[in-house]
């Protein structure tokens, strides 16, 4: 599944687990998103696990992208993609997961850097 997102329109950064590390992995997903209407160009980095997709926000939404990069943990068939496979609700689903992850972080990295400031303000 791929999680720890960033995205302005035209272009999503995600990290999937499967691609670190993994050549092969990385050109299954760069394939499969290249085959998607409305992606111009799809870069991974097989050291992180990073995929860069550009696309035309205007042919394209990016949960649809999100949804294609529900990626298999095994990629064991040939094809480790099916955005055809996704309904609106599953993308919505993805969407939805994807924006609590970030919000968990954010909060987490709020706290962490929050709590020294009102210790020291308190002493």
């Amino acid at each position: 599944m791929a999680a720890h997102f960033h995205h302005v329109p035209g272009r999503l950064r995600v990290h999937v687990p499967g691609v670190k590390g993994s050549t092969g992995n990385a050109q299954v997903v760069e394939r499969s998103l290249s085959n998607l209407k409305g992606v111009s160009r799809v870069e991974t980095r097989t050291l992180t696990g990073s995929v860069v997709v550009h696309y035309d926000a205007a042919a394209l939404d990016a949960s649809a992208l999100f949804a294609a990069l529900n990626v298999r943990a095994d990629f064991s068939q040939a094809s480790a993609l099916h955005p055809a496979g996704f309904s609106p609700a599953r993308s919505n689903q993805i969407a939805a997961k994807a924006v609590k992850v970030v919000a968990g972080y954010a909060l987490e990295k709020a706290l962490e850097r929050g709590i020294p400031l009102l210790l020291g303000a308190l002493l």
